[in-house]
C-alpha cells in the first residue's frame, strides 16, 4: 500500500472528525493517480460506515472517471435540519436522480438495462462541500478521494413514472430565506439515463457496486452558496418539493 495513500486515508478522516481543512500543500507533497484517489476514497468509506447514494459528475468520461459514493448518513430525506457547524462550504444544489430498483454490479450494461433497473426519479438537494482547502487547486484524484466536494444529500418523494417526465424541460426553482435565488427549466444534460450507465460501468463494484436502493444524482441545474441561517426550498413542479434547513 502506497504511504500517499495512508496520509490521504488518514488526514481526510482527521478531517471529517473536525480537523482542519486540508491544505494544497499536503496533497502536493502526497500525489495521487486516479485509481489511488477511488482507493482512499473506498477505504474512508469502509472506515465511515455504508453507503445509501453515488454521485456523478456530468463532465465524467470513461478516460477520466469522475464519480464518488455517498454515505448512508449523509443521505437525508426531506425536510432536513444541519446544524450550524455542519459544513465548512456549503453550496445547495437543485438535482433530478434517479433511485435504483435492482443491484447494477456486474458490468458492462446497455442504456436499456440501466433504464430498466431504475426504479423511480427523485427531486433531490446536494450540499457541496469538502474537505480540501482549496479544491479548484488540488488535483483530480485528491477531489475523487474526497469524495467529489459531497456533503451531503436530501432526498424527495419518489416519482414512479419517471419515463413521462422530460427532464430537459422539467422546471426547477431554490429559494432561500422565502427569496428565489435561482430558477431553470431542466437539466442541460441531453440524456441522464446515460449518465447513470456510465457510472454503472465505471464503479463495477467499487465499494460494493450500485445496490437495490440507492439513489444516483446527475449534476446540479440550479445552485447557491449557503450559510447559517438559511432555509432552503426546492420546487420541482410535478414531482415534490425539497426542504432543508441550516441552524443559525
Amino acid at each position: 500500500m502506497s504511504t500517499h495513500i495512508e496520509a490521504a486515508v488518514s488526514r481526510l478522516l482527521e478531517t471529517r472528525n473536525g480537523g482542519a481543512a486540508i491544505p494544497t500543500e499536503f496533497t502536493v507533497a502526497h500525489p495521487l493517480t486516479i485509481q489511488d484517489g477511488l482507493e482512499v476514497q473506498a477505504r474512508v468509506q469502509a472506515a465511515m460506515g455504508p453507503i445509501a447514494a453515488w454521485k456523478i459528475a456530468p463532465s465524467s468520461t470513461v478516460e477520466s472517471p469522475n464519480f464518488s459514493v455517498i454515505l448512508a448518513q449523509d443521505t437525508l430525506s426531506s425536510p432536513a435540519r444541519f446544524t450550524r457547524n455542519r459544513f465548512r462550504k456549503a453550496v445547495i444544489e437543485c438535482e433530478l436522480a434517479f433511485r435504483i430498483g435492482r443491484d447494477l454490479t456486474n458490468p458492462p450494461y446497455t442504456r436499456e438495462q440501466v433504464a430498466d433497473a431504475i426504479a423511480s426519479l427523485v427531486p433531490l438537494f446536494e450540499i457541496a462541500d469538502t474537505r480540501l482547502a482549496d479544491s479548484k487547486a488540488t488535483s483530480m484524484p485528491w477531489r475523487l478521494a474526497d469524495f467529489v466536494s459531497n456533503g451531503a444529500v436530501v432526498v424527495g418523494p419518489d416519482f414512479k413514472d419517471w419515463r413521462s417526465v422530460n427532464m430537459q424541460q422539467q422546471p426547477v426553482s431554490l429559494s432561500f430565506n422565502g427569496q428565489i435565488v435561482g430558477e431553470k427549466c431542466g437539466s442541460s444534460n441531453p440524456d441522464l439515463v446515460a449518465l447513470v450507465q456510465l457510472l454503472a460501468n465505471q464503479a463495477g463494484r467499487h465499494c460494493g457496486g450500485i445496490r437495490a436502493g440507492h439513489v444516483v444524482t446527475t449534476g446540479s441545474i440550479v445552485n447557491k452558496a449557503a450559510g447559517p441561517g438559511t432555509e432552503a426550498i426546492g420546487g420541482f413542479p410535478g414531482l415534490g418539493e425539497l426542504r432543508a434547513s441550516i441552524e443559525k
